[in-house]
């Protein structure tokens, strides 16, 4: 079974890429490339998944209504 989950990946100023997915708590890595902080949090979060109890599982796979924006905010 395979299912699509959000992604945010950022550059950081030490050139470095963080790399999550907002839809499970625990999964964020860090890389030196793009390439690899994206291959490293798709074998975190499959582990995640696969450790994870039916219902919590099943909670994140079938979230069909998210909704993906930017939100501009004062600083």
């Amino acid at each position: 079974m395979k299912t699509k989950l959000a992604v945010i990946c950022k550059k950081q100023n030490n050139g470095s890429y963080f790399a999550m997915c907002p839809e499970i708590s625990s999964c964020f890595t860090q890389a030196d490339t793009y390439e690899d902080a994206i291959n490293n949090l798709k074998e975190l979060t499959e582990l995640t998944l696969q450790e994870m109890d039916d219902d919590d599982k099943e909670f994140i796979i079938n979230s069909q209504d998210r909704i993906y924006m930017e939100l501009e905010v004062a600083i």
